[in-house]
C-alpha cells in the first residue's frame, strides 16, 4: 500500500491486486481516493492503469474516463454503492471487497 497527499485526498494504491479473465486474467495495482475525513466520508469509485481493458458494455460504460491523480493517469472505474455508508464500520479493507466485486461485474 503506497499513499500520496491529493489535497482533499489521500491517493492510495493497492496491489497487486487479481483481474478477472475478462479484463486480463493478471494483476494490477488498483487506486483509490480516500477524503481525508475518511472514515466519516465514504470512498467513491476505485481507478485502474489505462493499460487495462475489457471488452464487456459494462466496462465500456463505467471504464471510460482518464484522470491524473498522484501524477500517474489512471483508468477510473465509475462504481458506486448501492447501500448506505457506515461511517465507523466501513474500512480499507471492507472496500477493497467491494472494488473486487466491482470488477468481476465489469468484466
Amino acid at each position: 500500500v503506497e499513499h500520496v497527499d491529493g489535497g482533499k485526498h489521500f491517493v492510495v494504491t493497492i496491489g497487486p491486486v487479481p483481474l478477472p479473465a475478462g479484463l486480463g486474467g493478471q494483476s494490477c495495482q488498483v487506486m483509490i481516493l480516500v477524503p481525508k475525513t475518511f472514515p466519516t466520508a465514504a470512498i467513491d469509485m476505485f481507478y485502474l492503469p489505462t493499460s487495462v481493458t475489457g471488452a464487456s458494455e459494462a466496462f465500456k460504460k463505467r471504464a471510460n474516463r482518464i484522470e491524473t491523480h498522484g501524477g500517474k493517469q489512471w483508468r477510473r472505474v465509475s462504481w458506486h454503492r448501492t447501500t448506505p455508508w457506515r461511517p465507523g464500520a466501513e474500512t480499507l479493507s471492507s472496500y477493497l471487497a467491494f472494488v473486487r466485486e466491482g470488477l468481476k461485474r465489469i468484466a
